[in-house]
């Protein structure tokens, strides 16, 4: 079954709330793209059908990035669809580009779970994101492996990975420490040491020590070394950029 442009722009003009896109683009600071209004359980429910028609000239001819709900359809379309790996591997490397909000970067990456069936081919691609001078792109790789390598296998190689990014924006340094206080609650007595040691950019460290005391999960006798720490990191990094 073919779904043309005209017919994803009138599902989601029907599922649209201005109240809702007026509150939403309130916790998105820095939209690019105008947004409709349209709930993520909603648009999922949309994605999964165009999934299972012919998405592929879906992507191609009747999702361009013209709103915020079809950058996102796009990506959950990509998560849900059937496809062998390498496809998917290279749809969302075209996707990656077209994050510019934490809204997006986050619902699609939780979304990816076919990636945990090839973490290997994987791993060197998120961390090449990681490296990258974009800040939504960093913190797909962040969020992408906090997500679906949260493996002990994994756990090292990722804290190494973090402490070598150089954050390009806050919403990068978010998802990084976001990552490493997940890695801190799952995996306390490997990560501890890392944040002892000041091994992340000073305002990761920060913002993944606040995580960790948010976390409902951190052990109450943690939380006084967590505070400690927290209180130890400069105000400014002095890491080279």
């Amino acid at each position: 079954m073919n779904i043309t442009a005209h017919d994803i722009r009138t599902r989601l003009q029907t599922m649209a709330t201005p109240e809702l896109a007026a509150f939403s683009a309130s916790l998105i600071p820095g939209l690019q793209l105008p947004m409709l209004g349209v709930r993520i359980p909603a648009l999922r429910s949309l994605a999964r059908e165009v999934a299972k028609a012919d998405w592929r000239t879906a992507l191609r001819e009747a999702l361009p990035p013209d709103t915020f709900e079809q950058v996102m359809l796009r990506g959950l379309v990509i998560g849900y669809a059937r496809m062998d790996w390498e496809e998917r591997f290279r749809l969302v490397g075209d996707f990656v580009p077209l994050i510019t909000n934490w809204s997006v970067c986050d619902t699609v990456c939780s979304t990816l779970t076919d990636v945990r069936k090839h973490r290997n081919e994987w791993w060197p691609q998120l961390l090449r994101h990681l490296e990258s001078r974009e800040e939504y792109a960093q913190r797909f790789g962040a969020v992408m492996l906090m997500d679906h390598f949260m493996t002990p296998s994994h756990i090292r190689p990722m804290l190494e990975a973090f402490a070598a990014t150089h954050p390009q924006g806050y919403y990068a340094e978010m998802g990084i420490a976001w990552a490493v206080s997940v890695c801190f609650v799952k995996h306390p007595d490997i990560t501890h040491p890392w944040l002892e040691e000041h091994r992340f950019p000073n305002s990761v460290h920060r913002l993944a020590c606040r995580k960790i005391l948010e976390s409902l999960r951190t052990p109450q006798e943690m939380r006084p070394l967590i505070r400690a720490l927290a209180k130890q990191a400069p105000t400014r990094d002095t890491q080279a950029p």
